[in-house]
């Protein structure tokens, strides 16, 4: 009896424990954490904190009317069962709940809608990190695109000189040392021309093809790690996010999802909030584990799945064969690597093969046939591509006519075999001479745009003025780096600008009304916008700098907005569509100072320059040609209808800087000798320009002999011819009108040398006027003259003790 009530007490304590456990879901170490941003325990908390509503068990009695007392006991312990089953249930039904809480939560807090809680769950672990992955995984892949982009380059150079080797070791075991088909080509900065022998030709290829192994494996893994930090690597991150949450128990579970879910409101709260108890030790719990995107994550993740897969050129690639098609057999390492250099080979020869020495294998093609070897040739071939194909195709309809000639008649005169094909030749190799000409130019610009290529190529009496710039400022041969920027800028917004579509707007240019604009058309994918201004001037403003900029080199307080400012803007003017392109000034001041600031610019810094620029003053703009100053005085005329800017350098010949209105009836300049102002006056009579009557005490000042009576003021292109068209259409010049009378048409010469006449002289000079195309513009047909002129000057001074009708010129 006494056994029997020490296991009813037994069980009475068992069954009571049970009782109170199932009354209560108590929390874990107490440190349930669920904040709104206000700071105080409210979106949750009534349903995940304190006891478990819905969960309590009714008393259970566990007595029972029997006389068999081993019965009961029985029956106790079924019961015993049943308690810990309900408690469970109801336990589990609880969790569900809190989980449709956060799962509401979530798709509340981030607007979308979720199929489950897990979907939910994960959504925010994926969002947790993204902070984390800007952090340390952002600057890799971005460093990782920037290398391949490079190494991606540098492969297609590998290649294309791989194939130039093997090019000019054939050409040099066929006996040709000397003239190589590509001899400017170079190899790791050594042209082909140089290498003479094949084994020098086998010391570059060795060199380069171990440049082009190690590039081409990193490439290839820099392009597999960008794309294993992607969709893998964001897989990786979850599965470990829920492998830490898998392992967390029940309570533990929620804890952590409610960390998650307001970590940042929490670690953003204003400073003035302290932290509580209870989140100081749910942060110490779970910090280390929440942030699993660390430096040191990345870098395992990295180097335990870069090979995962490799290039075929890797130096391990080896080991792939010998795991994939050896078995991973120990004797058979050897055979494998052997096997890693015979594919080796063969794709370093398929990618040799599939490669291009120039833009397509049409156009290799005919270097080869042709010969062609000029670089300038060459590049406006590449420029041209379909060009080739008409080529090849002229040379095959030749082929057929030479094929379909009749035999030659013996003792008749008959054409060689190949006659039609050498006529083709002959065309082609005219075509490409021509094209060379623009071709050299864009290949000393490096012009790569394909659009402002082939602007230049469409517009040749533009590029050739660029070519007669560019020849007068080269040193060594080579175009000044000043002058480059200054041509390619203007090649840079002409292409810019073709074929704008206006849009109809009005307004002004920086607060300027003076810039009235009537156009506007906004490239937001180039960041650049262009206005037409009232008087035709396109204007393009834009947030770069563009290239026509470093020809001039102006101090930033020239310049809108500039000095680091967060939204500055470069402005270019065109003033009009036979304009060349200028850098737009600005000086927000009077009139006064902005032409003071003009002509210290004169005479200080665009002096030493090589641009053009603008000031718009009043209702008129200046346009100052920094390629035309010396750093001398500078004059201001203000007429009615223009204003001109003139230089005069010394004795040296007269340059201008200015803009005449396409209307003016008048117009001069004024120029400035030892100090004193002399005016040149033009004006239209009956549609021709009169350059108003000879005074020749003027034309002996300009030129320096006003006291000397022993020389005579001359005109190089004389007086008698002021109404050939060549000098009125130069007359006519919008930025440099020419005046017969002018310092740059004079030279003063002993009295005996134009004495009684010069009219073989003269015929001379028409003969040269007559030359000069008719269809050139103003500035154009001034340029020629200027040539003209300085060309008789040589030859005059050259012969002092020659008439001027018995000089050959």
């Amino acid at each position: 009896m006494k056994r029997i009530y020490i296991q009813f007490l037994l069980l009475l304590t068992v069954v009571f424990s049970i009782s109170l456990q199932a009354q209560t879901l108590p929390t874990v170490n107490n440190d349930e954490f669920l904040m709104n941003s206000g700071g105080t325990y409210s979106d949750l908390q009534p349903a995940l904190a304190g006891s478990c509503s819905g969960c309590e068990l009714p008393d259970l009695d566990i007595r029972d009317n029997s006389p068999n007392w081993s019965s009961s006991f029985d029956a106790a312990v079924a019961n015993e069962s049943l308690i810990r089953s309900a408690a469970k249930k109801k336990a589990r039904e609880w969790y569900e709940r809190q989980k449709g809480v956060i799962e509401n939560f979530l798709e509340n807090k981030y607007h979308k809608q979720f199929s489950s809680f897990n979907e939910a769950k994960d959504y925010a672990f994926s969002e947790f990190e993204v902070k984390n992955k800007t952090i340390n995984v952002d600057p890799i892949v971005s460093t990782k695109n920037s290398d391949r982009i490079r190494r991606a380059l540098k492969k297609k150079v590998h290649i294309k000189g791989l194939k130039a080797l093997k090019i000019r070791e054939a050409e040099i075991k066929a006996g040709n040392t000397n003239k190589p088909l590509y001899p400017d080509f170079e190899v790791n900065g050594t042209p082909l021309k140089n290498l003479k022998s094949t084994a020098a030709v086998t010391t570059a290829y060795n060199n380069l093809l171990n440049q082009f192994v190690d590039n081409t494996w990193k490439e290839f893994e820099g392009r597999h790690i960008m794309k294993i930090l992607g969709l893998p690597f964001n897989n990786k991150v979850l599965k470990t996010k829920n492998n830490y949450y898998g392992s967390l128990g029940t309570w533990d579970k929620l804890d952590f999802m409610q960390f998650t879910i307001h970590y940042e409101s929490i670690i953003n709260r204003p400073a003035p909030i302290p932290w509580s108890e209870r989140e100081i030790k749910l942060f110490n719990k779970y910090l280390d584990k929440a942030n699993t995107v660390t430096a040191t994550y990345v870098e395992n993740y990295i180097n335990a799945n870069k090979e995962s897969e490799m290039s075929l050129f890797h130096p391990n690639y080896w080991k792939i064969i010998w795991k994939r098609d050896y078995k991973g057999n120990p004797f058979s390492t050897k055979a494998a690597k052997n096997k890693h250099q015979q594919l080796k080979r063969k794709e370093l020869s398929r990618l040799i093969s599939s490669t291009t020495m120039n833009a397509t294998f049409t156009i290799d093609y005919l270097v080869s046939l042709l010969k062609i070897t000029d670089k300038d040739q060459l590049q406006w071939l590449n420029d041209h591509p379909s060009k080739g194909d008409e080529f090849v195709k002229e040379i095959s309809e030749a082929k057929q006519k030479d094929a379909d000639m009749p035999p030659p008649i013996p003792g008749e005169l008959s054409f060689p075999p190949d006659h039609h094909q050498q006529l083709a030749q002959w065309d082609i190799r005219t075509e490409l001479k021509n094209g060379a000409i623009i071709g050299g130019l864009v290949r000393e610009l490096k012009l790569t745009d394909a659009n402002q290529k082939k602007w230049l190529y469409e517009h040749k009496t533009e590029a050739n003025n660029f070519i007669g710039f560019a020849n007068k400022h080269r040193i060594n041969d080579k175009i000044t780096d000043k002058a480059k920027a200054y041509i390619n800028g203007q090649v840079e917004l002409e292409a810019a600008t073709q074929k704008i579509p206006w849009k109809s707007s009005t307004g002004i240019l920086e607060n300027n009304p003076n810039l009235k604009f009537t156009h506007v058309y906004h490239d937001f994918g180039k960041s650049i916008s262009f206005y037409k201004l009232t008087d035709g001037s396109v204007i393009a403003s834009s947030s770069y700098e563009k290239v026509l900029t470093s020809a001039g080199d102006l101090i930033d307080k020239d310049r809108s907005n500039i000095g680091g400012c967060q939204n500055c803007r470069f402005y270019y003017i065109k003033l009009s569509e036979n304009d060349a392109w200028a850098e737009m000034l600005f000086n927000p001041n009077n009139l006064a100072d902005e032409l003071k600031t003009l002509f210290a610019l004169a005479g200080k810094e665009i002096g030493k320059n090589l641009g053009r620029y603008v000031l718009p003053v009043e209702d008129i703009k200046i346009l100052i040609d920094g390629k035309d100053f010396d750093g001398q005085q500078v004059a201001r005329w203000k007429g009615a209808t223009f204003l001109l800017l003139t230089v005069v350098p010394g004795s040296k010949g007269l340059k201008i800087a200015g803009r005449i209105a396409v209307n003016a009836a008048r117009w001069g300049k004024i120029i400035v000798v030892n100090g004193k102002r002399i005016k040149y006056s033009h004006k239209l009579v009956n549609g021709i320009v009169d350059f108003g009557t000879y005074q020749s005490k003027k034309f002996r000042k300009v030129l320096g002999i006003a006291d000397d009576l022993t020389k005579q003021a001359h005109h190089v292109l004389s007086r008698n011819l002021r109404t050939h068209r060549a000098i009125q259409k130069a007359a006519k010049s919008k930025t440099n009108p020419f005046h017969i009378d002018e310092f740059l048409n004079g030279i003063p010469v002993d009295k005996w040398r134009n004495q009684p006449n010069h009219h073989l002289y003269d015929r001379r000079i028409r003969e040269l006027l007559d030359a000069i195309p008719s269809g050139l513009s103003p500035e154009d047909t001034f340029s020629r003259l200027e040539l003209i002129i300085k060309n008789v000057k040589e030859v005059i001074k050259n012969n002092p003790n020659t008439h001027l009708n018995d000089l050959i010129f």
